[in-house]
């Protein structure tokens, strides 16, 4: 039992040092601070047949993201035509997701 619990461990520590990647990802094109704690982020993804790209915004609580910068995300909630009251702006379309992580980050020397 010890052994097992040992290896469960460090396999549990390995996970805790990678990124999670959920369904899915994109690059960062834009980043509007809501300033009531969470962040709407435009996000350059793939069309499913992986031919073109298409822009889709996602609101995620407040974390650290910068342009160019890939970002995976779970499904959320999606909404057409959404207007925000904290920025009176409206968004063409909007996905609340619960969970969202940084898995490649723009190398920093990369131009912008």
């Amino acid at each position: 039992m010890k052994r097992l619990t040992r290896r469960w461990g460090v396999c549990m520590m390995a996970a805790a040092m990678t990124s999670p990647a959920w369904g899915d990802q994109g690059v960062v094109r834009e980043i509007v601070d809501s300033s009531r704690g969470y962040l709407y982020l435009l996000v350059e993804k793939a069309t499913p047949d992986g031919k073109q790209t298409q822009n889709e915004w996602v609101t995620v609580d407040a974390m650290t993201v910068r342009l160019g910068d890939t970002l995976s995300y779970d499904e959320g909630m999606f909404m057409a035509n959404f207007f925000s009251d904290a920025l009176q702006r409206n968004f063409p379309n909007m996905r609340f997701v619960t969970k969202a992580s940084v898995v490649a980050p723009k190398p920093s020397n990369a131009p912008q």
